[in-house]
């Protein structure tokens, strides 16, 4: 009886089969009920590999349902960003009635959905550059020996006649007469180190060999810079013609922007750009309603992210951050209109370009960096700025945070021939720019929109409006202040 009840051998498999069976059963149903929590899924594992996936409560057959927008990130391993409105209005004053739910004003709200970022690996970003160095010398390499072995394979004939090929050619090039462009190079370059010799500080001598700084070809690129500010201008008196829009309605516009760069946590390129953007885009379209003047806003801002930033705000936010004024769809129809004036063009130069370049050239400390960008953010909400130039403005910051901070000295003198060289501009081009900026500086407290002021009073920028220099004789100086006469 026991022989017959005990399993064959070749029972023994299908039982173990069956028993596995039921132990893989039992751990998936352990896994599902450890992945469900409160109605959403953790999705751990596709987190790692897709942070852009959201989840949303489960459906009625108890399977997940991935939702792509309007849903709140259920990925355990990435941190929630979280963002607080509170201190920003959710319209801009238009004259406009604003959106309200249940006769109070809506500005935020915990149930709506928070600041979504995606998520992107950081350390293929780190390593970018490691590996293109690493593929361009092995290519490099393959070319030369590709060249070496072809002319080794050449037979003995080929070579005699590529060398005397060569010969002949060196032999005329060297009998011809110099042209006069030849010449003319020739006196360029002489004057070119002349000029360094003569005072002007090589600023880019020591940073030949770092990738990041470019030390080799850093002057073509703002001399190419210099370029496409002159391609992609914004005239003075820009809101000409505007049939709604004020330069009252515009300046409202950008302080409210400033507030909302500033709670989303963007970089500085992202808010010069914005501005930039809704210049070009008011220069262009004259037929603007007062209903679209926030619209125009909130895309621009929403373009200039997707250009400039790593991990870019959901365009719900967008929505959200308007209190829902406008939709999704309104703002992809706004963004469509404002690339297609612009001609996809959004490499127009920013004043932060130059301003780092000027400063390196002037020699300057960290207190000098953080006065030029305080005094160049000044201007986004002026209008009579915005028809200058960026390296103009950029130029004209520098020249007053030099002269105005220790060591003190007059404006003419801070303008070495070094920083002439290097920005293009002699002190008299840019002497009207500084009378206009350092008056705005010492009227920003008194102003209305206090966005810039508010921003740079923290101390993550150094609280750059408590300077005392702000107020001293130096700068009321430049300014030309009728209350010193």
């Amino acid at each position: 009886m026991e022989a017959a009840r005990r399993p064959t051998a070749r029972a023994l498999p299908a039982m173990n089969m069956q028993e596995n069976m039921f132990v893989n059963k039992a751990k998936s149903a352990l896994l599902a009920k450890d992945t469900l929590t409160n109605g959403t899924t953790k999705r751990a594992v596709l987190g790692n590999l897709n942070g852009n996936i959201r989840t949303q409560p489960i459906a009625a057959k108890g399977k997940p349902v991935v939702a792509a927008e309007n849903q709140n990130m259920a990925v355990s391993n990435l941190r929630p960003v979280t963002r607080n409105y509170k201190n920003v209005n959710a319209k801009v004053d238009t004259r406009l009635p604003v959106k309200t739910t249940n006769g109070t004003t809506k500005i935020y709200d915990e149930n709506n959905p928070k600041l979504l970022r995606r998520e992107e690996s950081m350390s293929l970003v780190a390593n970018a550059g490691a590996l293109a160095t690493k593929l361009k010398q092995a290519k490099i390499s393959n070319i030369l020996t590709k060249k070496t072995s072809s002319k080794e394979n050449l037979l003995p004939n080929e070579n005699e006649k590529a060398k005397s090929k060569s010969i002949d050619s060196n032999h005329a090039l060297n009998s011809k007469p110099a042209s006069k462009e030849s010449k003319v190079i020739s006196k360029k370059k002489e004057s070119y180190s002349a000029e360094l010799l003569e005072g002007v500080e090589d600023i880019d001598s020591g940073d030949g060999h770092s990738p990041t700084l470019m030390g080799i070809y850093i002057k073509d690129i703002y001399n190419y810079l210099m370029e496409l500010e002159l391609m992609y201008p914004i005239k003075e008196q820009h809101l000409k013609g505007q049939a709604f829009l004020t330069p009252s309605m515009r300046a409202t516009l950008i302080n409210w922007l400033i507030e909302v760069h500033h709670q989303f946590n963007l970089t500085l390129e992202t808010l010069h750009l914005t501005v930039a953007i809704v210049d070009r885009y008011f220069q262009a379209v004259k037929t603007i309603k007062k209903t679209q003047i926030q619209l125009v806003g909130i895309t621009a801002l929403f373009v200039a992210s997707k250009y400039e930033e790593m991990y870019v705000p959901d365009v719900q936010d967008f929505v959200f951050i308007t209190d829902h004024t406008y939709t999704k769809h309104e703002i992809f129809r706004c963004e469509r209109s404002i690339l297609a004036e612009i001609k996809f063009s959004l490499g127009r130069p920013l004043p932060l370009h130059f301003e780092r370049r000027f400063i390196k050239a002037a020699g300057a400390h960290s207190r000098n960096h953080c006065l030029a960008k305080y005094l160049i953010d000044l201007c986004l909400v002026e209008y009579d700025m915005a028809h200058y130039r960026p390296s103009e403005l950029a130029a004209a910051a520098v020249c007053i945070s030099v002269s105005i901070l220790p060591p003190m000295n007059s404006p003419e003198k801070c303008w070495t021939p070094t920083l002439t060289y290097y920005s293009g501009y002699k002190f008299r081009d840019i002497q009207p720019i500084m009378t206009k900026l350092a008056s705005i500086a010492i009227l920003a407290k008194t102003n209305t929109h206090m966005a810039v002021v508010n921003k740079y009073n923290s101390s993550k920028y150094g609280q750059v409006p408590s300077y005392p220099e702000l107020k001293g004789t130096a700068i009321r100086n430049i300014a030309k202040d009728p209350q010193d006469s």
